[in-house]
C-alpha cells in the first residue's frame, strides 16, 4: 500500500516530510495525506517522488511481496 510504503522508505533514507516534499516540489500537507491514506498520488508525481526516494515506482506502489507471494 503506498501509504506504508512512502513512509517507510522515507523513513529508511532518513528524510522527514518537509525534506522530501522540498525535493520533490510538492507540499508537505500532501505527504501526509498520502502516508496517511487519505489522498494518493498522480503518476507523474509518485514518479518524481520515487525519484527522489531512489526507489521504483513498483516499490513505491507495490503491494508488500511478503504479502502477495
Amino acid at each position: 500500500m503506498i501509504s506504508e510504503n512512502l513512509k517507510r522508505i522515507r523513513e529508511e533514507k532518513g528524510l522527514s516530510q518537509m525534506q522530501l516534499a522540498k525535493l520533490a516540489g510538492v507540499s508537505q500537507g500532501l505527504i501526509g495525506q498520502v502516508e496517511r491514506g487519505s489522498k494518493t498520488l498522480t503518476l507523474p508525481t509518485a514518479k518524481v517522488v520515487s525519484d527522489v526516494l531512489g526507489c521504483t515506482l513498483y516499490d513505491l506502489l507495490g503491494e508488500d511481496t511478503e504479502k502477495t507471494a
